[in-house]
């Protein structure tokens, strides 16, 4: 994702701090501010960043994200997310904390309120690295039917982060609102790295729950009947290998195990995905075409 933007640093040896505006236009018009309502047409954010010595540093962000109105050219609406980041690094460890909360108005202009909170937790010996941690993305509650809560959206948005990277190499929830039936998500993880000669191993089990009640359609008129909040497990394995200094193999195999909840979530009939898996290979080859000494 590219974006026109003014950006701004300011650093000094201890601490940093970025500023960036941008507002985006379809095309290059005189009038008006026409720009495709999927697309998010303003992003804005003051970053600010200190260390506090050598092993603890903090970061805090507030970013403004907004969308096009439907039925607008010139009504935009507004997404406010503020964060703050801890992380710890020690010789033999590393611990991150995050919590994030959003507010001001979805891209269908309703009214948000949702948080994410996660720790993560890494260990290092020789040869063998490990860890674990978890993430809460908040999520829309069916049970509660209050008119204040209902008039908000409590789904968190990750907007433009990395969705490959977290919550499974499966991708079963870089999409929240499809994956979740907007319940939100937590998600508890466990990693192991194992380097032997030139071959990286790398293991991640994840635990996926719902964060919130999701309504259970196939009880439907049932009002009161909820999907188990337990989404399914997911393994992935991945590994490194440097034949040499200019080719390295990667590659990896995934297995996800998805329960019940999951399955209605997707519109399939209960039990019908057993389990999903995927590999993949990849070759890279740095050649040096010219040198010139």
């Amino acid at each position: 994702m590219n974006y026109n933007a003014v950006l701004l640093k300011y650093q000094q040896p201890k601490y940093q701090l970025h500023w960036a505006l941008s507002l985006n236009n379809e095309t290059a018009n005189r009038f008006g501010n026409s720009y495709p309502t999927d697309k998010m047409k303003t992003l804005n954010f003051i970053y600010f960043q200190t260390s506090g010595g050598e092993k603890l540093s903090l970061s805090a962000i507030a970013l403004g994200s907004g969308y096009t109105a439907r039925d607008s050219s010139e009504v935009i609406y507004m997404r406010g997310s503020y964060g703050v980041n801890l992380a710890y690094r020690s010789n033999r460890q590393d611990i991150g904390a995050a919590a994030y909360y959003q507010n001001g108005r979805n891209r269908s202009g309703q009214q948000v309120s949702a948080y994410l909170l996660s720790l993560d937790w890494r260990y290092r010996t020789d040869p063998i690295n490990f860890g674990g941690g978890a993430v809460c993305l908040s999520g829309q509650d069916a049970a509660n039917r209050g008119s204040e809560y209902q008039k908000r959206d409590h789904l968190f948005d990750i907007i433009y982060g990395a969705r490959h990277r977290y919550y499974g190499l499966m991708d079963y929830f870089s999409n929240l609102p499809a994956g979740t039936g907007k319940g939100g998500l937590i998600d508890f993880y466990s990693t192991l790295e194992l380097p032997l000669s030139r071959i990286r191993h790398q293991l991640a089990l994840h635990v996926f729950h719902l964060h919130s009640r999701v309504q259970n359609a196939a009880a439907a008129p049932i009002l009161d009947s909820y999907l188990d909040s337990y989404l399914g497990s997911e393994l992935d394995y991945s590994f490194t290998a440097v034949i040499s200094d200019d080719l390295k193999l990667q590659g990896g195999y995934s297995v996800m195990m998805p329960s019940v909840s999951l399955d209605q979530i997707q519109g399939l009939s209960a039990g019908e995905s057993e389990y999903s898996h995927w590999g993949w290979l990849m070759l890279t080859c740095n050649v040096t075409l010219f040198k010139n000494k």
